[in-house]
Formats: C-alpha cells, structure tokens, sequence
C-alpha cells in the first residue's frame, strides 16, 4: 500500500493516521500505524470461491467409482486448486514488486518458468 495516496479498494485516507498509544505493564507505548493493504478483485473472487466451496455439501455421486479408493481424488480437491492458484497470484505479485527497482532488461525475464504452476496438477499417474 502506498501511504501517499488514499485505498483504491475503499477511498480510506490513512495519510494523517495517528499512532496508537496502549498501556503495558503501566508503561504507555506508542504504536506506528502499519496496514496490510488493499488486495486485488480476483484475490476476493478466489476467497469466495474457497468459502463457497467449504461451504458446499460433499456430493453423494462418486464420479470415480473405476478407481481404486486410496487414489480416488478428496472431495474438497477444488480448494486446494483455489489455494495454489491465490497462492500463485500473490507470488506473483511480490516478485513483481520486489524485481521494481531492478533494471528494465531483468525486469522482463519470464518469472513464470521458474515458479510452480497449476499444470503440475494436470500430470497423469498410472493406476496400476
């Protein structure tokens, strides 16, 4: 979060924000303000997608009723998928802002190659 422009996400204005003060042991001690900042729409969209999905009866119909029961994939699967597609979103993210101050040239090196991505859910295993 920048602190020289107000959230993009609710217009808060947190530039004059006081340090809060709290007594500890009978010692006040002043506390800088610090935020976690605003999170993109899709980060939302995938958080709700998670709870909605938690929030979900496990379904009665088994769609892989040929496998073998300790292959068989989790009922909640899609969480996890969830998971490492906000996972990956906010890596992305931190890398983008800490490679910033870097040159131009290393900033246009493609991160993708080197982080984990969601294909490696697609890989096939035999079930013999």
């Amino acid at each position: 979060m920048y602190s020289s422009v107000p959230c993009s996400v609710c217009g808060q204005d947190y530039r004059n924000t006081p340090p809060q003060r709290i007594e500890v042991n009978g010692e006040i001690i002043e506390i800088q303000p610090a935020f976690g900042g605003a999170i993109n729409w899709s980060d939302y969209v995938l958080l709700g997608l998670m709870h909605q999905e938690w929030q979900r009866p496990i379904a009665v119909n088994n769609n892989f009723d040929g496998m073998p029961t300790e292959r068989q994939p989790s009922s909640r699967l899609l969480i996890v998928v969830l998971s490492w597609s906000l996972f990956e979103s906010l890596i992305g993210r931190l890398l983008e802002a800490a490679m910033r101050p870097l040159p131009a040239l290393l900033q246009e090196l493609p991160l993708s190659y080197n982080l984990p991505s969601s294909s490696a859910i697609t890989r096939r295993e035999s079930y013999s």
